[in-house]
């Protein structure tokens, strides 16, 4: 059993590695604020969001809901909220830029709206 364990982190690991042998970076975990139709990246005035992505993880097609990959933003609050309608019983991911800082954040929302943090597995 040991020995399958090691034998399969030794044939995971190169699919960790990018060129350069530098792994993504994904950033800290920092959650954000979610309701029915809106997503905030933060709540204060002096941060700025200078990029966003955020996508559905239900399968078998990943959605791409919003990015900022065509242009670039330098949003400050209220603008750092963007009115997105978000379905129950969908999991979501994000990856953005919040003071020059690399953040990511995993969730669920489950039916009853409770929004349930998946990064901390």
């Amino acid at each position: 059993m040991r020995r399958i364990v090691v034998v399969t982190f030794i044939l995971l690991l190169p699919g960790c590695l990018l060129v350069n042998h530098k792994g993504t970076n994904i950033g800290e975990l920092r959650e954000i604020s979610v309701n029915h139709e809106m997503v905030c990246y933060s709540l204060n005035k002096n941060d700025v969001l200078t990029s966003y992505y955020l996508e559905s993880n239900e399968m078998p097609n990943k959605i791409i809901l919003a990015s900022d990959i065509r242009r670039p933003v330098k949003y400050y609050y209220p603008n750092t909220c963007l009115k997105i309608k978000l379905i129950a019983g969908y999991q979501y991911s994000t990856l953005y830029t919040l003071n020059n800082s690399t953040y990511h954040y995993e969730f669920f929302i489950d039916n009853n709206w409770n929004v349930v943090n998946l990064s901390r597995r």
